[in-house]
């Protein structure tokens, strides 16, 4: 109850409950002891004095892989870029220095313009096109939801994504949690916004960062709680992203010092 004490009168008045990460795993530890398999069962609540539990679909499974993504099949995994005769290591530091657009300021013209053309300095939405086929880089409001947006197909089924992309915090040695600004502008977003969403169904998180493990996984079981996705695109995902672009980005006037053809 997040240090909250309630008083509750009646265990059977109509009080829903649901359980944290380690009383979750608790539950399903219990149940396992007496031959139960509540992996796939993430609903789980406690209603009027009961254990309600709810079986999702066996597709529904929380984290999504970047490899695990149709659309990315072709791209090469960050592990094989070296062989690539790429500069890793100024690559990934390159992708660490991208902020979420290019400037303030700028309009849905002008990305469309950098489609083309430089107009100002790249940012982290412009390296996913061409990767996100018919996906077009634009700014959004400050309560909209969706820094990138885009179809993609898991297991053969096609689904919306919605992502939430963040610049690294300079200021964070180390990985991104809940205490910095991104980690909890990125939980908000999530709990406030695309939880909400009734259009997409899967949430891609992308930072340029490693995240804390707590993070991950509190998020995970967030999206699981409505059926629904997410998938973590940061450092490597990023680096793996802006080579398989580059070829696209280079040829419209944008210099990459670290990319050779």
């Amino acid at each position: 109850m997040n240090g909250h004490a309630i008083a509750i009168k009646d265990q059977l008045e109509p009080y829903l409950f649901s359980p944290r990460h380690n009383l979750l795993s608790a539950i399903k530890e219990a149940f396992g002891t007496l031959g139960f398999d509540l992996v796939s069962a993430e609903r789980i609540r406690v209603l009027g004095g009961l254990l309600k539990v709810t079986a999702l679909p066996s597709a529904v499974a929380g984290e999504v892989r970047f490899d695990e993504i149709a659309e990315f099949k072709s791209i090469p995994q960050f592990s094989d870029l070296a062989r690539k005769h790429v500069n890793v290591e100024e690559l990934t530091e390159w992708v660490r220095q991208l902020n979420e657009k290019c400037r303030n300021g700028v309009t849905k013209d002008d990305c469309a313009k950098c489609l083309q053309q430089p107009v100002s300095g790249l940012c982290l939405m412009r390296i996913w096109h061409p990767c996100l086929p018919g996906y077009l880089p634009q700014p959004h409001g400050p309560t909209e939801l969706g820094d990138i947006n885009a179809n993609i197909t898991i297991k053969g089924r096609q689904k919306q994504m919605i992502g939430i992309i963040k610049r690294r915090d300079g200021r964070v040695k180390g990985l991104l949690g809940y205490k910095q600004a991104s980690g909890k502008e990125i939980l908000r977003q999530t709990v406030t916004q695309f939880i909400r969403d009734a259009r997409a169904s899967v949430l891609a998180v992308v930072v340029p960062q490693d995240i804390e493990p707590q993070f991950k996984a509190d998020l995970i079981y967030l999206v699981r709680l409505v059926g629904k996705q997410i998938t973590f695109w940061s450092t490597n995902e990023l680096a793996s992203a802006a080579y398989a672009s580059a070829s696209d980005i280079v040829s419209k006037g944008h210099p990459l010092s670290w990319y050779k053809s």
